[in-house]
């Protein structure tokens, strides 16, 4: 069954209910596959696999048999990208609550997933859900790159 397999279509009434979503650069960056030159970000795995997408957001479409969606991660490939998603934008030192477990440093939970604790399969899944669901909302062409155009705010007045 599918990662994102829930009952009753869930997660096909969150993507159809869900608004476009702006992503920054930072946020195309980020690592949501694992192929055999190594991690694969948001942007990379749009431009492999969404092409109309990657088009819309000026990414240009690059084919690449090698990047595969979550459902299809083997086990040793998603440790590879929850470990760099871990890293991504978090300080060594910093600690993270995990509600009802307690706080972790980034290598407490690397470790909790190499021996494969509840918690550190709980990671995993959790992990695994998210970015499928980022896949779903790319493929739903729910997604469009952040815009850092300036705005002004102009009050209302009557003439």
């Amino acid at each position: 069954m599918p990662v994102l397999d829930m009952p009753n279509g869930l997660i096909e009434r969150i993507v159809d209910a869900a608004p476009e979503f702006a992503l920054s650069k930072t946020a195309l960056d980020q690592t949501v596959s694992w192929s055999e030159n190594g991690p694969v970000s948001l942007g990379t795995y749009i431009s492999s696999q969404v092409p109309q997408l990657a088009q819309k957001l000026s990414l240009g479409p690059q084919p690449d048999a090698s990047v595969v969606s979550a459902d299809q991660l083997s086990d040793e490939d998603l440790r590879k990208v929850v470990y760099t998603r871990l890293k991504e934008g978090t300080d060594a030192d910093t600690r993270l609550a995990v509600l009802g477990q307690g706080t972790y440093t980034i290598d407490d939970l690397k470790q909790q997933i190499e021996e494969k604790t509840a918690l550190g399969q709980r990671l995993l899944a959790a992990e695994r859900r998210n970015i499928g669901l980022l896949e779903r909302l790319a493929e739903a062409g729910k997604i469009r790159r952040e815009t850092s155009e300036p705005t002004i705010d102009v009050e209302e007045f009557d003439f």
